[in-house]
This record gives C-alpha cells, structure tokens and sequence, in this order.
C-alpha cells in the first residue's frame, strides 16, 4: 500500500483527487456567491463523491461490466439533501 501511496503521490493522483478537486470548484463557487459562505465544501465534496463511487459500484456489482449508466435524474436525487448545506 505504502508503495503505491507514493507511486500515486509523484503524479498528484490517487483515489483522493476527485473529491478534492470537486471541493476546489465548490469553493470557487463560494467565491462567485453561488454557495454559501458557511458551506462546508470538503465535507459536501466527500458526501457527494462517496454517494457517486457506492451507486456506481453498487450497479457495476449488481449488473456488470454492461450495466447502463444512472439516469439523470438519480444524480439529481444524490445532490438534493446537499443543497440546503451549499444554497446561499
């Protein structure tokens, strides 16, 4: 694990990217005003990828490598209870 920790940490990649890159564009949001100031952004990023990365493996599990994406309306229904903590 160790080794591919820092095989991972030379090229700034690892599992942990995609939620700290969504945490930069919502605090970037936050910037523009379109999310609260009080928004806990790392902590909305973490929710929402981990919600992503469980319905994605869940599917993936559940149907294979065939399995058709979510609709959009699922993604929507992932991000609804989080937009009372984002909302200004």
């Amino acid at each position: 694990m160790h080794a591919s920790r820092e095989s991972l940490r030379k090229y700034g990649a690892g599992p942990q990217e995609p939620v700290r890159a969504l945490a930069r564009y919502l605090d970037a949001e936050r910037d523009l005003g379109r999310v609260a100031a009080s928004a806990d952004t790392r902590a909305a990023a973490a929710l929402l990828m981990g919600a992503c990365f469980q319905q994605g493996f869940l599917l993936y599990f559940a149907e294979g490598e065939e399995a058709p994406d979510h609709p959009e309306p699922f993604a929507r229904d992932l991000v609804r209870p989080v937009l009372p903590e984002l909302l200004p």
